[in-house]
This record gives C-alpha cells, sequence and structure tokens, in this order.
C-alpha cells in the first residue's frame, strides 16, 4: 500500500486514540464552590442566626444570599470586618420597623471597603447605614419602604480620603432622603420618587443621569459643592458652587 493510500487511514485511527485518551469534556459529578474576590463565597443564610433573625458578618470573605433574608426585630445584615462584598443575589432583605437592612459600623477602621450589589431592602429604620470603610459602593440596590432612609453613608471616623459610589441603585416610598450621603461621592444611573425628605443628597461630587420626582423634602436633588450632570428632576438645589450641566428640569 502506498504513503498516499495509508494517510486517510492513519488521519481516523489519530482521531480515535485522541477521543480515548482525552477522556470526558462534562465536568465530574458534584457541586462546584463559586469564589468571589476574597475567596470562596459563603452563603449568609447559613450564618448563625442572632435575635430577631439578624445575621453578623464578622470575617474579611465574599458573601451572598440564596434566598430571602426576613428579620422579626433588629437589623438585617451586620458587618464588622473591612473588606467584605456581599451580593443579595437578586434577593431580598426584609425588617419589622427597625434597626437598619445593612449596617457597616467597623469601629473606626477605614482602611477596607464595603461592597453591596443585586436586591432589594425594605421594612427597616434605614435601608443601609453605612459609617466606615474606605470604599462604600452599592450598585443595583433597590431601597424602599423603610422609615428612614433608604441609603445612608454618614461620615463616620476618619472621613477624609473615603470613596463613595451608587451606582444604578433606586430609593423609594423612604420616610427619609431617599440617599443621604454626608460624604463626598459619586452618584450615577440612580431613581429616588416619592420620599418624605429630598430625593438625593449628596455633600459633594457628582450626581450624573440621575432621575427624582415627587420627593416631599426642599428639593429632589440636593448637591452641596458638586457638579450635577445630565439629570432629570422635579426640582433642584445646587448649593456652594454646585455646577449644573444638560439637566432637566420635570
Amino acid at each position: 500500500m502506498s504513503a498516499r493510500s495509508l494517510f486517510p487511514l492513519l488521519v481516523v485511527l489519530a482521531a480515535v486514540a485522541a477521543s480515548l485518551y482525552a477522556g470526558s469534556i462534562d465536568p465530574p459529578a458534584g457541586p462546584i464552590t463559586a469564589t468571589g474576590r476574597f475567596g470562596p463565597r459563603i452563603d449568609i443564610l447559613s450564618l448563625p442566626a442572632g435575635g430577631g433573625g439578624t445575621r453578623a458578618i464578622s470575617q474579611t470573605g465574599s458573601y451572598y444570599l440564596s434566598g430571602n433574608l426576613v428579620v422579626t426585630s433588629g437589623d438585617g445584615i451586620q458587618v464588622n470586618a473591612p473588606d467584605v462584598v456581599i451580593d443579595l443575589n437578586g434577593f431580598r432583605v426584609e425588617g419589622a420597623g427597625t434597626g437598619t437592612g445593612i449596617l457597616h459600623v467597623n469601629g473606626g477602621v477605614v482602611s477596607g471597603s464595603i461592597v453591596v450589589r443585586n436586591g432589594e431592602i425594605t421594612g427597616f429604620s434605614n435601608g443601609t447605614l453605612m459609617n466606615s470603610g474606605r470604599l462604600v459602593r452599592l450598585e443595583g440596590i433597590h431601597s424602599h419602604d423603610n422609615t428612614s432612609h433608604g441609603i445612608n453613608i454618614d461620615n463616620g471616623a476618619g472621613a477624609a480620603g473615603k470613596s463613595v459610589q451608587i451606582i444604578d441603585c433606586a430609593m423609594t416610598n423612604n420616610g427619609g432622603n431617599g440617599l443621604f450621603c454626608t460624604r463626598s461621592g459619586m452618584v450615577r444611573g440612580c431613581s429616588a420618587v416619592a420620599n418624605g425628605v429630598d430625593g438625593l443628597f449628596l455633600l459633594g461630587g457628582l450626581v450624573e443621569n440621575c432621575y427624582a420626582r415627587e420627593n416631599a423634602g426642599t428639593a429632589d436633588i440636593v448637591v452641596n459643592n458638586g457638579l450635577l450632570r445630565g439629570c432629570s428632576a422635579g426640582s433642584f438645589l445646587p448649593q456652594n458652587g454646585t455646577t449644573l450641566v444638560d439637566n432637566h428640569t420635570l
């Protein structure tokens, strides 16, 4: 048999051998542990429940919800550690009219960060209260029907150098401000509707591409010493040299 006639046969044999030794491309049976920025993610519902059902995070790490967290009193999630990422995973943290949905009070330690994303917070006094952390980032949060502020970012200890980022969040029907932020920061792509005081209140920084209406306070959007750009609202209150660019009054 000539070399030319042998060539197709050799190709077929090579393909068969490869399929025999390569093994299955399917993953092995069993769960695959997802990892986050700080290692394997931990289900918040697996943490011990305190009084009223509160879950406390005391170690740096990446956390998530596997279902709704409903508490009967007090806070929903207490964060007492630096460098924590929480993915609500589309679920809800629901309270009974007291406490804070997600509370980050870290004893004045400001070197770390707190990141919360992708979920709903309702039924507390404050939806969130963050007064520590070098970086505070909230993304894709809907905070509504809380008796005080929807999102509360307080100065806390060592405010200098802290970064605040509020992105694609919605604050509706809260008794206080939709957003009350006494740090300089960035608020982008957010909405605040039908809150009991101002819709968005930011003490310095950037408010961009936001929407606010039907809030009962001084104005729908209040910015002190910052930049207000590309927003639509029923009323604006720029203070202390705030610059307005391409905004629209509804």
